[in-house]
């Protein structure tokens, strides 16, 4: 079953475009920056709620919904793990070298979250 996307006012539009972190917006679309994503990955990792990061970020959790902030949250950690979050063709090496150092810190980041989870429960 496809989501039905709610159609953003004038003032919707033009309230979510007042963040920084904001790259576009359309009619049911938000488009997020780059520095964002990471910015929210980083402080998903550390604990803080997908709300809170939003809100943080001066992006009206109730314009774009909590349950979507959450969703965007998880659609992008399932993009860095594939690679996919920050591809783009027309970078150059150099670029792309950095994005994929930056994908193996948050990777190694990640293991070692979960081995301490691990640690956790064993005791």
């Amino acid at each position: 079953m496809k989501r039905k996307s709610r159609k953003l006012t004038e003032e919707q539009k033009q309230s979510l475009l007042k963040s920084k972190y904001i790259q576009k917006v359309g009619d049911s679309v938000v488009r997020y920056t780059d520095e964002f994503k990471k910015l929210a990955l980083s402080q998903y990792q550390q604990g803080k709620s997908p709300v809170r990061i939003f809100t943080d970020a001066k992006i009206d959790v109730r314009i774009i919904g909590p349950q979507n902030a959450f969703n965007l949250i998880l659609k992008w950690r399932k993009d860095i793990s594939n690679g996919t979050l920050f591809k783009n063709k027309n970078m150059s090496i150099e670029k792309q070298l950095e994005i994929a150092n930056a994908r193996i810190k948050y990777l190694e980041m990640e293991i070692e979250f979960i081995k301490k989870l691990q640690a956790l429960e064993e005791e």
